[in-house]
């Protein structure tokens, strides 16, 4: 991948003026091949000297000529993971390097990790002592992989089925409140474990409508679930969002992009719609270097709701839906990277008890790894997940408790393996427990979901 492209020889000579660090790194980038053919006859020379390096880096970690020979050796070796390790070494102690930060990006692109090569190439393109050719190099990366990701469409769907110890979400306990008063729920309220298979799928098209790069985008998601017993809870969802990307060129933002977008969706559950309704969305897109990308998402939704047999006061439900989300994504260190969500909700429905307020963050930590056996291309991926909400409702519900308000808290922990099995086709398994805690005994739940499917991406 290196060789490819804008990674032509005229570009890596080019590279070449840029400085002594340059110079170095273009005769170890540009002698790869030579280097690849003497380690091909003396592998073990090569470790040898490897590990002689690294004896001489733990003694100084800085070391300049070291980790550059140590680079050099690994790259030859294809050893790409520990290239970046001494690439690492020296950021730490000259962060704002931008011929580092090009060159780590160039190896995660050899790693078939596009994203967390773009985190670099930014950051090189911003560097305060970068040159002018780093700079035009890096930013020429960024748009090779984001014209990549931009291909004009792409689908993911996920097949599986799911365990879940409280599907319906009912009470840990028997004893609860109605009309204010202690009574032992019906037990077809409590909760109850269930099985049900599903299939999940979002897709994306973008048409490029000028040529700057700005394009109408289609995003469409859909769900389905289907309970194995408690078949009420069988859900569908299908939400559209449509609207144009513009690119705004920005000296003091970097790859800034808004997108104002229109929503439709429609809910069913159990059988019979739920709620459905139209909205419209806001959102603006930016890099902080290598540390993040950010995206702003302010939305409003009109849900509508839908009385049913199994759901006679759904239309209770019916209003207004403003939410407030910041997104980062990022790379810590290495393979391992996280996505955050903060998120802000203000719910004003029919009734007060069904409006609510509410806070909530989630962050999940995915780690690449190269797993024990080699099923298919790209690397295993671990992520642990953590997520918090609270939630504020705007009266009490006189069904219930006529003098309490109900506020919710909810804490959320997990992890989810990724295993790659064909170029498109992966398998995945999520382990997760969650806890409510309310003030009012009716919506204290704990829940034990266990997920596993395959996973197929184009």
């Amino acid at each position: 991948m290196i060789a490819e492209g804008v990674t032509s020889m005229v570009v890596s000579r080019s590279m070449c003026r840029v400085g002594a660090f340059a110079a170095l790194a273009c005769a170890m980038l540009l002698g790869a091949p030579a280097a690849r053919q003497a380690g091909a006859q003396d592998a073990g020379a090569s470790r040898a000297e490897m590990e002689r390096l690294f004896q001489q880096i733990l003694r100084k970690p800085s070391d300049l000529d070291a980790n550059l020979r140590f680079a050099r050796i690994a790259i030859a070796l294809k050893d790409y993971e520990a290239a970046i390790g001494a690439f690492e070494r020296l950021l730490f102690y000259n962060p704002d390097n931008g011929d580092v930060q090009l060159q780590l990006g160039r190896l995660y692109l050899e790693l078939q990790s596009p994203q967390m090569a773009r985190n670099y190439f930014s950051a090189a393109a911003q560097a305060p002592a970068a040159g002018a050719s780093v700079r035009q190099q890096a930013s020429a990366f960024i748009a090779q992989i984001d014209g990549v990701a931009a291909k004009p469409w792409w689908v993911y769907a996920s097949f599986g089925a799911r365990y879940q110890s409280n599907a319906n979400a009912g009470p840990n306990q028997q004893i609860i409140r109605a009309f204010g008063q202690a009574q032992v729920a019906p037990q077809t309220t409590t909760k109850q474990a269930d099985w049900n298979i599903f299939a999940l799928t979002s897709a994306y098209y973008g048409w490029s409508f000028d040529d700057r790069g700005d394009t109408l985008e289609f995003n469409l998601a859909g769900y389905y679930a289907a309970q194995k017993k408690l078949t009420r809870l069988d859900l569908g969802l299908v939400d559209l969002q449509v609207g144009p990307r513009f690119l705004l060129p920005n000296e003091s933002v970097a790859n800034l992009s808004i997108r104002p977008y229109a929503i439709a969706t429609y809910t069913a559950l159990g059988g019979s719609t739920y709620f459905s309704g139209p909205g419209a969305g806001f959102t603006v897109r930016h890099d902080l270097g290598s540390f993040a990308t950010l995206e702003h998402f302010g939305e409003y939704r009109r849900k509508t709701y839908e009385n049913s047999t199994d759901y006679p006061l759904a239309t209770q439900q019916t209003g207004n839906l403003w939410s407030y989300a910041l997104q980062a994504t990022g790379t810590i260190t290495g393979n391992l990277k996280y996505v955050g969500r903060f998120t802000l909700n203000h719910n004003v429905a029919a009734t007060g008890f069904n409006s609510f307020d509410q806070v909530a963050l989630d962050v999940a930590l995915p780690f690449e790894f190269t797993g024990p056996v080699t099923l298919g291309p790209g690397p295993w991926i671990v992520s642990p997940i953590a997520g918090f909400s609270n939630t504020r409702y705007g009266a009490p519900d006189p069904s219930v408790d006529p003098v309490d308000t109900r506020h919710d808290t909810e804490w959320r922990v997990g992890v989810r393996f990724d295993i790659p099995i064909f170029a498109s086709v992966g398998f995945m398994t999520q382990i997760s427990y969650a806890v409510v805690d309310s003030n009012i005994i009716n919506y204290d739940t704990r829940n034990l979901s266990v997920t596993f499917g395959s996973t197929l991406r184009f």
